[in-house]
């Protein structure tokens, strides 16, 4: 997959959570994360990265080692570790 197919994907919606522990007091723990640095702890395999697109969508185009979390429980699929980086992402509305 290049990065011209991923950037409009995540464009739409992508947020990171670094744990409450990990978070500054008073600062949000949920941001947008530059496509670079997806790419980067993607590489480094630092991050959990959840797809939230319809099936056919994740199918055909979804992230390396992404979790498809249509459907699923979302406790169930979710590291041990509380304090790992996790990405979710989808196509969002058009």
């Amino acid at each position: 997959m290049t990065r011209r197919t991923l950037l409009p994907l995540l464009a739409a919606f992508l947020a990171a959570a670094a744990g409450a522990a990990c978070a500054s007091p008073g600062k949000e723990p949920f941001g947008l994360m530059p496509m670079d640095e997806v790419e980067q702890l993607l590489a480094r395999k630092e991050i959990a990265v959840f797809d939230a697109n319809v099936p056919e969508i994740w199918e055909r185009n979804h992230l390396p080692g992404a979790v498809s979390i249509v459907g699923r429980d979302l406790a169930a699929v979710l590291p041990a570790d509380r304090n790992a980086k996790l990405v979710f992402y989808c196509t969002g509305p058009r």
